[in-house]
């Protein structure tokens, strides 16, 4: 609490009165601002993609991330074994800005259901699912 206090003491000394509220409002407007326009994830072309192909290989799909809100839209993928975070950096989208994501995915009959995971900061959708139905080579 001494340390505190003696810092509060400090901030006055050193900015005046009029100089830590002013602080104090530039932080309060801040935090209200970042409340009232929070991230907006948009997924285009949906959450779900499917795959057709004219053999077993690898094809690529793409899915577009937009942030549709006023603060940075932030995304960690989670490591499917364990649901945990996964070490790869976060994917960070500036309001108004559109994040290509193209996954690579594998083509046969013994390829599991492909499925990627994040968290995300946007208050009406923590979490994120893409999927793709299970590849298959058309026959």
């Amino acid at each position: 609490m001494h340390f505190f206090l003696s810092r509060s003491f400090l901030l006055i000394a050193t900015m005046g009165v009029a100089g830590t509220l002013w602080l104090a409002q530039s932080w309060c407007n801040h935090f209200r601002q970042s409340l009232a326009d929070p991230p907006r994830l948009h997924v285009d072309p949906g959450t779900q993609l499917s795959v057709e192909t004219d053999g077993p290989g690898v094809v690529t799909r793409r899915f577009r991330l937009s942030n549709r809100g006023g603060r940075r839209l932030i995304l960690s993928r989670l490591n499917p074994d364990c649901q945990c975070l996964d070490s790869s950096p976060p994917i960070v989208i500036p309001p108004g800005e559109t994040y290509i994501l193209d996954l690579d995915i594998s083509v046969s009959e013994e390829a599991p259901v492909p499925t990627w995971r994040f968290l995300t900061n946007d208050p009406n959708r923590p979490r994120l699912t893409l999927t793709v139905d299970r590849p298959r080579p058309q026959t």
